[in-house]
């Protein structure tokens, strides 16, 4: 690229000025490269895959995570900050676009969750090219040390979650919330009866110190009880009974007068029928359409031995999902979650009952 011996200027407005901070700092650009890039690609090009500047470490290596530091910290704090300042009315029009096809999947699922998050706070719908975005085939950790994998899988928003990214937020490798204003967006999206009845029970839930993620996936309802302040970072302290999750759900429910099924229903309505960009992610209660596998690896991890039908029924209907035969496919499966000694004790034995003894 030859030096730079002039200046251009022009003129746009605050909005517009605002759209263009947001792009830029998604890019990992200035605001000046990213206009120049985009109006004269061959000049601003070899800053295409500058997004990916500090964050190309391998998807699995256990020595350090891919998320470098506080460095990438700061850049995902930046472009939190852009997103919140892009008015709600232009955010699919201005994020229509970002150069992040030839960033490595994991930094790629980190900046469209955040985007989603984004619009999800604006009560406004993400860009298509967010929908788009393949997460990655195994679970990245922020901190991939196994006996902190339980902690994350807790404590990550749904956004990042469904995208096989999972950090804790508050840490120096983690992604910040983006920060809008009440006053700054629309109101609410009309998430209706359906999603105030799950804010409700959610309410009830934290009520009982527990967090409970309710999956619908291939037109089942399914849920998984989290302790929302466990003991420690074991995963034998995360989960929690179902029995627990049953019987305030009961409970909220004969208080309001709702007609039995009122749970299965509210889930369903809420998430679009299975719409992957809908989400609730509030006090006690989080919804969302999830991957396979990260809920077998949490049935898996969480079977006590003497499981009853309802556990072993949802073990047995993700195994059908995956496609899943054999006690080694399930038990891989669950080992890029959580890792053996943090599993319930001889889950080999379940498996073993559910797939007729089928060990290869």
């Amino acid at each position: 690229m030859g030096t730079k011996t002039s200046q251009l200027q022009i003129r746009v407005t605050e909005q517009e000025k605002a759209a263009l901070k947001g792009l830029a700092a998604a890019a990992g650009l200035s605001l000046s490269r990213y206009v120049l890039s985009r109006a004269l690609p061959s000049a601003g090009g070899e800053h295409s895959s500058a997004i990916g500047e500090g964050h190309d470490a391998p998807e699995h290596d256990e020595e350090r995570p891919a998320s470098a530091g506080a460095g990438a910290r700061r850049h995902f704090e930046d472009l939190a900050r852009m997103l919140a300042d892009i008015p709600a009315d232009d955010f699919r029009r201005a994020l229509a676009s970002l150069p992040i096809d030839r960033v490595n999947p994991i930094l790629r699922n980190q900046v469209a969750g955040l985007v989603e998050a984004a619009a999800h706070a604006k009560a406004t719908d993400p860009p298509d090219w967010v929908r788009e975005v393949t997460p990655p085939a195994r679970p990245h950790f922020g901190w991939p040390l196994a006996s902190l994998r339980a902690h994350q899988i807790r404590v990550t928003p749904v956004p990042f979650k469904r995208r096989n990214i999972f950090f804790d937020p508050a840490s120096p490798r983690g992604i910040p919330a983006v920060e809008v204003a009440p006053e700054t967006g629309p109101p609410g999206r009309a998430g209706g009866e359906a999603e105030a009845r799950l804010r409700v029970l959610g309410e009830a839930l934290a009520k009982v110190a527990l967090k409970v993620e309710f999956y619908l996936l291939g037109g089942a309802v399914l849920f998984q009880a989290f302790r929302a302040r466990p003991a420690t970072a074991h995963a034998s302290a995360l989960f929690a009974p179902a029995g627990l999750v049953d019987e305030t759900a009961r409970s909220v429910g004969e208080r309001e007068g709702w007609a039995a099924g009122w749970l299965t229903s509210a889930v369903e309505e809420t998430l679009g029928g299975g719409r992957p960009d809908r989400y609730l992610d509030g006090a006690g209660l989080a919804a969302f359409v999830p991957l396979a596998e990260y809920v077998l690896a949490l049935k898996v991890g969480s079977l006590p031995p003497d499981a009853g039908a309802r556990a072993l029924d949802d073990v047995r209907y993700l195994l059908r999902v995956l496609n899943v035969t054999s006690v080694a496919a399930a038990l891989e499966i669950t080992s890029r979650y959580l890792s053996g000694r943090q599993l319930a004790p001889d889950p080999e034995a379940t498996l073993r009952g559910l797939l007729g003894g089928s060990g290869g």
